[in-house]
């Protein structure tokens, strides 16, 4: 399995270096039934924050995708494909490492704010590039909310730093397409 960060568990074995082990001893399994973990964040509740990223992105897929097949521009149609393949990558990881949480990562579908997005998305779309991409900027200023607050929660370094990763990506994302709202590149 893919390894962004060298936090999975060898096949079989317990997380490495990103879940702590309660004061006092006790594996992770027992931390994850008593409530133990880093401060506040319990293994099941950085399983929650990470599923809760993992649906986002699955969501922001969806609206990607009917975007793209609004955009003319071929440089904007490009971004847009590179920035769906940053979100496909983001849940890739992120069920990875839910998964060595010992939970389980959300279906690759949209929720009903997934539903949501996309149809709002799909008619911003029908006003061709512009629409698209004022839809996209809701969607990524969205995203960068949520990725901004997880970022800021007491999770271990390990998930932090991939939580980083994802959100740094999230705000070029929100500001190349900030950038083309501005500068009205398709009409060039």
């Amino acid at each position: 399995m893919f390894d962004p960060l060298g936090i999975l568990p060898p096949q079989g074995g317990e997380p490495r270096g990103y879940v702590p082990i309660a004061a006092g001893g006790g594996s992770t399994r027992d931390q994850q039934q008593s409530g133990e973990g880093i401060g506040e964040m319990t293994i099941i509740d950085m399983a929650e924050v990470l599923s809760a990223l993992a649906q986002l992105d699955i969501d922001a897929i969806r609206a990607y995708e009917q975007a793209i097949e609004s955009v003319s521009h071929g440089g904007i149609r490009v971004s847009l494909t590179r920035f769906r393949d940053d979100h496909k990558r983001h849940v890739e990881h992120l069920s990875a490492v839910i998964r060595a949480l010992d939970a389980v990562p959300p279906e690759y579908s949209p929720d009903l704010k997934g539903f949501l997005i996309e149809g709002f998305t799909a008619i911003q779309s029908l006003l061709g590039t512009e629409g698209a991409l004022v839809a996209m900027r809701n969607n990524e200023e969205l995203t960068n909310r949520k990725y901004a607050e997880a970022y800021e929660m007491n999770l271990s370094p390990n998930i932090r730093e991939l939580v980083g990763h994802n959100y740094h990506d999230e705000q070029v994302h929100l500001k190349y397409i900030q950038e083309m709202l501005a500068s009205r590149a398709w009409e060039k």
